[in-house]
């Protein structure tokens, strides 16, 4: 059962079932159980609405990314950023490499000596993995040029049939 208030002092309403009327217990005063009650819905009915509005809001709202969340939409803003700008950053690095090229030079051997260890470790890693591709790659390039010279030899050898034969 809904709790109604007095319209001039805020103190509970009590109904008077007899009389179809609320009565202040504290000022006295008199009001209409329809009015009353319509006046009540109406005052629950907007704070529905203004919760729900409100729960709308929050509900659209994107939800807290974490740490690494923000790091990864980063990485993928930086790189969109770099595909769509690639030529104007190349150009940059350029200027100011040529502006600052002792203190370039300066910085890129500082970073290999303090990063001397990762760098070969991270060089081998890729030498493992590439190593089996690689033999690969040269084994097909030999039968390549023995083919080509086996095709040489062979077309050779037709020439010199024809040739022999005077056509």
């Amino acid at each position: 059962m809904p709790i109604h208030r007095c319209q001039k002092c805020n103190y509970l309403l009590v109904l008077l079932e007899k009389r179809g009327k609320f009565k202040c217990a504290k000022c006295g005063k008199l009001f209409p159980q329809k009015e009353v009650e319509d006046e009540s819905f109406r005052r629950w009915n907007q704070k529905m609405k203004e919760k729900n509005e409100n729960d709308l809001k929050l509900a659209s709202r994107k939800p807290k990314l974490t740490e690494e969340e923000k790091k990864l939409r980063d990485m993928e803003y930086r790189k969109k950023y770099y595909e769509q700008n690639k030529e104007k950053i190349k150009e940059s690095s350029l200027k100011w490499r040529d502006k600052n090229r002792e203190k370039y030079l300066a910085d890129r051997r500082d970073f290999w000596a303090n990063n001397k260890d990762r760098l070969n470790a991270k060089r081998r890693r890729e030498w493992i993995q590439n190593h089996d591709k690689n033999l690969q790659e040269d084994r097909i390039r030999k039968l390549r040029k023995k083919q080509v010279k086996l095709a040489l030899n062979k077309i050779k050898a037709d020439l010199n049939k024809y040739v022999s034969y005077g056509i």
